[in-house]
């Protein structure tokens, strides 16, 4: 019980309710295995850069447990670059994040990878910086 209170205490301090936060671990437990730094990175992550709300995160508690490094940053700046060049205006979302790799790649990669050279490998080596690509060509 000790364990599962510091997880909502710090649930609560990254701007969920207790509410939210018992819903969070109801619905993830798994989240309770988590480190307190992977939560916070994470958590921090989606509402600061990509802007979600903690109700929005709350009802979707998975989107915690999802690898920041290989998963969540990775779609999140593919899909900023295909922004910045105009060819989406789609958020990194619950159902962004939740696809598996395949469906997303032939959505977002494999149509726009001769329009962005440069984008699938990038996406695909999970380059920590894909910035170069918003490059503009001579």
């Amino acid at each position: 019980q000790e364990h599962v209170a510091k997880k909502i205490g710090l649930l609560k301090k990254l701007g969920f309710s207790r509410h939210q936060a018992l819903e969070i671990v109801r619905k993830a437990p798994l989240v309770l295995s988590a480190s307190e730094d992977r939560i916070r990175r994470v958590v921090d992550f989606l509402m600061k850069d990509v802007g979600l709300e903690a109700h929005y995160i709350a009802q979707r508690p998975v989107l915690i447990m999802y690898s920041l490094e290989r998963r969540l940053l990775p779609r999140h700046r593919l899909l900023s670059v295909l922004r910045a060049k105009g060819f989406c205006n789609i958020e990194l979302n619950y159902y962004i994040a939740a696809m598996v790799e395949k469906t997303f790649m032939q959505k977002f990669v494999t149509p726009y990878k001769d329009n962005v050279p440069g984008l699938a490998e990038a996406y695909t080596s999970r380059h920590s910086c894909m910035s170069g690509l918003l490059v503009k060509e001579p």
